[in-house]
C-alpha cells in the first residue's frame, strides 16, 4: 500500500543522514494520512512546516511529529508555551522566501497618478467585494478617481469573474483598471499609488502589505482582520477602517486621500529594522532551515550531509512540491 502526498523537499535522505521535507498532511478531500506511515517515514526524514495562513497549533495535522516550525510570532509563542524541547523554531513563513526587500522600495520623483491600488489574489477571504465598494464610494464623490487592481496568480475563477462583472455592472470601467503584471513590475505601480488597500477577513501575512511598507506607501487596512498581517499593525504606519461596509472603507479612503498623503515615511525601516523581518531567495531560505536542523542531526547521531541538499536548479517554486510516497518497508 502506498499513500501519495506532496512534499516540499529541501534535502534528500541518505544512509546516516536523514532527509528534510515539508509534507502536506492532508489529502485532496481534507482527510489525514495514517499516523503509522508517518511514524515509519520519520526513521529516515525530518519534517518541517512553514506558515502560509493564520494557523494555530491545533490546525496543523500531526503537529507533534514536526521537527522544525517556520512560523510567525503567535504560533511560535504557542509552541513555546507547550514547553516542547524536541523541535526547532524559526521566525518567518512562505512570505519570506522572495527578496521583497530588493524588489520593493521608494521611487523618488514618481507621479502619483493612481488614487488607490489593491493587490491581491481574487479569493473570497480577500474580500474583493469591499475593495470594489471602496472604489464605488470614491468615484461617486470624485468622478476622476483612478483605481488599479493588480490580480495575483491563483485566483478563484468565480471570484475573478465576479470582480470583472461587478466593475461593468457598476459602470466603473473608466475608473478601475484590472491587470496582472510580473512581480518585478509591481513596485513601479505601487509607487504611483497614493493609497494601498488591504481588505482581507483572514489569511496569513499579506504580501501586498509588506510590499507597501517596503515602498513606503500609505496603507488603509481592515482593523479587525484575523489575518496574521495584524501582527505588524502599528498606528505610525497603518490607517484603519472598522467595518466591512462601503461607508466604512470608502469614508476612510476618501478622508485619507483628501489629506493628500505623499508617503509613509519610515515604514521600510520599521519593517526591516524595528520588526527585524528578513527576506531570502529560495536557496538562502533552504540553507537557513538546513542550518537550523543541525542540532537535530547532532542529537540523533546523524550527519548533516550537504551533498544531499536539493541543488538550486531543482529548487524552484514550480518544481518544489513533488509527489511523495509513503511506502512501508
Amino acid at each position: 500500500m502506498t499513500v501519495p502526498m506532496n512534499g516540499f523537499l529541501l534535502k534528500r535522505s541518505s544512509p546516516g543522514s536523514k532527509g528534510l521535507v515539508c509534507l502536506r498532511f492532508e489529502g485532496k478531500r481534507g482527510e489525514t494520512y495514517p499516523r503509522d506511515l508517518l511514524l515509519h517515514l520519520k526513521r529516515q526524514w525530518y519534517f518541517f512546516w512553514f506558515s502560509s495562513w493564520n494557523h494555530t497549533l491545533r490546525d496543523i495535522p500531526y503537529a507533534d511529529l514536526i521537527d522544525i516550525f517556520v512560523g510567525w510570532d503567535e504560533l511560535l509563542r504557542e509552541i513555546r508555551m507547550k514547553k516542547r524541547t524536541d523541535c526547532v523554531l524559526l521566525r518567518g513563513g512562505c512570505e519570506t522566501f522572495e527578496r521583497h526587500d530588493s524588489l520593493f522600495f521608494p521611487l523618488e520623483k514618481t507621479e502619483r497618478d493612481i488614487d488607490i491600488i489593491y493587490i491581491a489574489r481574487f479569493i473570497r477571504y480577500k474580500r474583493c467585494d469591499i475593495a470594489i465598494k471602496c472604489v464605488q464610494y470614491l468615484v461617486e464623490r470624485n468622478p476622476s478617481c483612478r483605481a488599479l487592481f493588480l490580480e495575483s496568480v491563483a485566483s478563484e475563477p468565480d471570484v475573478h469573474d465576479w470582480v470583472h462583472n461587478e466593475r461593468a455592472q457598476l459602470g466603473l470601467e473608466r475608473n478601475l483598471t484590472i491587470s496582472t503584471v510580473p512581480i518585478a513590475a509591481v513596485n513601479s505601480y505601487l509607487n504611483r499609488a497614493r493609497l494601498s488597500l488591504f481588505t482581507s477577513d483572514e489569511e496569513g501575512i499579506c504580501r501586498a502589505v509588506l510590499q507597501s511598507l517596503l515602498a513606503e506607501r500609505p496603507l488603509l487596512c481592515f482593523r479587525h482582520t484575523k489575518a496574521l498581517t495584524r501582527q505588524f499593525f502599528d498606528d505610525r504606519y497603518f490607517n484603519y477602517y472598522d467595518y466591512q461596509t462601503e461607508q466604512s472603507v470608502g469614508g476612510a479612503a476618501y478622508t485619507l486621500l483628501a489629506q493628500a498623503p505623499d508617503c509613509n515615511s519610515g515604514s521600510r525601516e520599521y519593517l526591516l529594522r524595528e520588526r527585524s523581518l528578513k527576506f531570502y531567495n529560495l536557496v538562502e531560505w533552504q540553507a537557513n532551515i538546513c542550518r537550523a536542523a543541525e542540532p537535530l542531526y547532532a542529537r540523533d547521531g546523524q550527519e548533516l550531509n550537504w551533498a544531499d541538499v536539493v541543488p538550486p536548479r531543482d529548487l524552484t517554486l514550480g518544481q518544489a512540491w513533488m509527489e511523495f510516497k509513503l511506502a512501508p518497508q
